[in-house]
């Protein structure tokens, strides 16, 4: 994570999550295949904004938008039932979280978080013309939900 202060109690944030996992083939009422490790990448681009400042605790809470890869390794693990091509998926995804940052010093800290991460896998949209006007609109969902609760270092650079 990177965050640089765009105004007091705002900043942006670059965010990147690996996550490494495995894809499974699952029959209906048959064996399950374990086909493939994958790797999750988040690249993400939020806000942070910070709610409350207590002393050395800041509580803040982020939201964020960007892509996902899942990149599988294409090496397979079992026997699969038929020949499977492994290739890249992108999805737009978004994220949305909370934590504290607990300053030990001016410039050295403490970061606590949860966040949720959502990679969209399911949208649709239109426009409407009739009567009374036009619109559009668009809607999406999500089949994968991650969470992620992470704890680091604060090093601030420059306030």
């Amino acid at each position: 994570m990177l965050d640089i202060s765009v105004k007091p109690g705002m900043q942006v944030e670059l965010y990147y999550s690996r996550t490494d996992s495995r894809a499974d083939f699952v029959e209906y009422r048959g064996p399950t295949y374990k086909l493939t490790d994958v790797s999750i990448n988040y690249f993400q681009l939020g806000f942070l904004r910070t709610i409350k400042k207590m002393k050395n605790i800041h509580l803040f809470g982020i939201g964020s938008l960007g892509a996902t890869l899942f990149s599988p390794s294409g090496d397979p693990i079992d026997q699969t039932p038929e020949n499977y091509y492994f290739e890249d998926w992108w999805l737009f995804s978004l994220t949305v979280g909370g934590g504290a940052k607990i300053f030990l010093s001016e410039r050295i800290g403490i970061r606590l978080e949860g966040r949720l991460m959502m990679p969209i896998t399911w949208a649709g949209g239109g426009f409407m013309v009739g009567t009374g006007g036009s619109g559009f609109y668009l809607g999406g969902g999500s089949a994968i939900l991650e969470a992620s609760l992470t704890a680091g270092l604060i090093i601030a650079l420059g306030k």
